[in-house]
């Protein structure tokens, strides 16, 4: 006699797929390379690299926490790697929870922004390259919470239009120069008012997908094949390539043409 009970564990797994959390959640394994920058950081943020950028808004341009909070919640949906965080719970995972509601990523994204006001300018932006480059165990990322956090500071006077951007991240998440496109990225949104509430309105009304998590840098490299024939077509075009930009043949390394041009 078969047994047709159901299978409790499938019943669960089942159950599971219907949450809509479940499908706003996504993961992927950490590389080796991300994983050894996470060992790197030795809990205290020892390869966690900053930027802080001193602002001054020209005009009559002044900016609102509010802005700020929705320019990091709409790069949050862009860049799901801002928004993630580590697991390391069996095998180590990046993992994203992507917000449900507007309200809900709004709330996130304000938990990911430090806000502060000072009194000079320039001793406010000293003091938070300071505070970062110091490796305080105390203040530094816990990745199991996120990866990358902002700190916004603005003068005491609202009217000056002065203001401090710094954004800290884990290195397996992004690296100097990305990080830095990704500063450009968070002030084209702070200058362009309603364009961070535009994206956002936009994802919730579904028009957009889920933004998947990048692969790692291991994954993007091409895999080398055994094969001869391709091997040497692919010789082929890298000679073409070269002859192209330098009137001859490499016959030796790449480096020795370029000392030579």
């Amino acid at each position: 006699m078969t047994n047709t009970d159901p299978d409790p564990v499938a019943q669960v797994q089942a159950m599971a797929a219907q949450l809509l959390e479940a499908t706003h959640t996504q993961s992927r394994p950490m590389s080796l390379t991300e994983l050894w920058y996470a060992i790197a950081r030795r809990g205290g943020g020892m390869a966690d690299p900053g930027t802080v950028i001193p602002l001054v808004c020209t005009g009559d341009h002044l900016i609102d926490d509010n802005d700020v909070v929705l320019a990091c919640a709409a790069l949050r949906l862009r860049y799901p790697l801002l928004a993630s965080s580590k697991s390391f719970i069996g095998e180590p995972r990046f993992v994203v929870n992507t917000p449900l509601t507007y309200a809900h990523a709004i709330r996130m994204a304000r938990e990911q922004v430090e806000f502060q006001t000072f009194d000079d300018h320039d001793a406010a932006t000293l003091a938070l390259r300071n505070r970062w480059l110091a490796f305080d165990p105390d203040d530094a990322l816990d990745v199991r919470v996120r990866s990358c956090a902002f700190v916004w500071a603005r003068d005491a006077d609202p009217k000056s239009g002065k203001y401090v951007l710094g954004i800290i991240s884990s290195h397996s998440v992004t690296d100097n120069r990305r990080r830095l496109n990704l500063v450009r990225r968070f002030l084209e949104l702070l200058s362009a008012p309603g364009q961070a509430k535009a994206e956002l309105d936009a994802h919730f009304a579904k028009k957009r997908p889920l933004a998947p998590i990048p692969p790692s840098t291991e994954e993007l490299k091409p895999k080398l094949s055994d094969d001869e024939a391709e091997a040497t077509q692919a010789k082929t075009v890298f000679d073409n390539l070269v002859v192209q930009h330098f009137g001859k043949v490499c016959a030796g390394p790449l480096s020795l043409v370029l000392r030579t041009q």
